[in-house]
C-alpha cells in the first residue's frame, strides 16, 4: 500500500510567492519549476459515507488525461493512496487494488456523486531534504468549489511530499523560518467538506 508523506503550510498567494523565491527554496533546489492546471472532483455519497470511513475517492483532470485518487487518512501526515489512469471521467471502483477499501466503495457504488471540486495551478519543485533524500515542494493557487460556494484559495496549503517526516519536518522548520505560517493540519477534501456543510 503506497504511503503519502504530506505537511502543508498555510499561506496566501503572496505568501506562497515568497515562499517560492526565498533563499532556503533556491539553496534546496533540484531542478527546475513545473506547473500544470488541475481540476479536481470529489465523489462520495449524500450522506458522507466515504467520509465516515476516512476515505476520500478523486478524479483528477489534467492534461495528460483523467487519473483516479483514493487516499486513506492514518494521521495527521501520512495517507495510503491508490493512483491509477482513467479511460474517461467516471470513477473504476473495481480499479481499487486494496480489497476492503474496494469494498467500501462498492457498498456505496450506486449512491456517489459529486460533492465538490479543487481547480488550481500546481508549481512543483524538487527539492534536496536535509540528512539526505529529496521530497517534491508543490504551491497551489486556486480555489475549492461545493455548490455555489467558494473557499478560500487551495493556495493556502503548500504541500512537501517527501519519504520520512522527521525529514520533512526539518525541511518545513527551514521553510516556516523562511516564511513565517502556520501549518495546515486539513486535507483539501477535508477543506471542502467542510465548505459543503457550511
Amino acid at each position: 500500500m503506497p504511503i503519502e508523506t504530506e505537511i502543508k503550510l498555510a499561506l496566501d498567494p503572496a505568501g506562497l510567492e515568497r515562499l517560492g523565491g526565498s533563499a532556503a527554496v533556491e539553496e534546496a533546489a533540484l531542478g527546475p519549476w513545473r506547473s500544470e492546471r488541475l481540476r479536481s472532483v470529489y465523489y462520495d455519497t449524500r450522506e458522507g459515507d466515504l467520509r465516515a470511513a476516512g476515505l476520500a475517492l478523486r478524479v483528477r483532470y489534467t492534461a495528460g488525461g483523467c487519473v483516479q485518487a483514493v487516499k486513506a487518512k492514518r494521521d495527521a501526515i501520512r495517507r495510503a493512496e491508490w493512483e491509477c489512469a482513467l479511460p474517461g471521467e467516471t470513477p473504476d471502483l473495481a480499479a481499487v487494488p486494496d480489497a476492503s477499501v474496494r469494498a467500501v466503495l462498492e457498498g456505496v457504488r450506486g449512491r456517489l456523486g459529486p460533492v465538490f471540486e479543487t481547480v488550481f495551478t500546481r508549481r512543483t519543485r524538487v527539492l534536496r531534504l536535509p540528512g539526505g533524500g529529496s521530497a517534491e515542494l508543490a504551491l497551489d493557487v486556486g480555489e475549492i468549489r461545493a455548490a455555489a460556494l467558494t473557499g478560500p484559495p487551495a493556495g493556502a496549503a503548500r504541500r512537501l511530499v517527501g519519504v520520512t517526516a522527521a525529514a520533512l519536518r526539518a525541511m518545513v522548520d527551514r521553510l516556516r523560518a523562511a516564511v513565517p505560517c502556520d501549518v495546515e493540519p486539513r486535507t483539501k477534501a477535508e477543506r471542502g467538506y467542510a465548505l459543503r456543510d457550511a
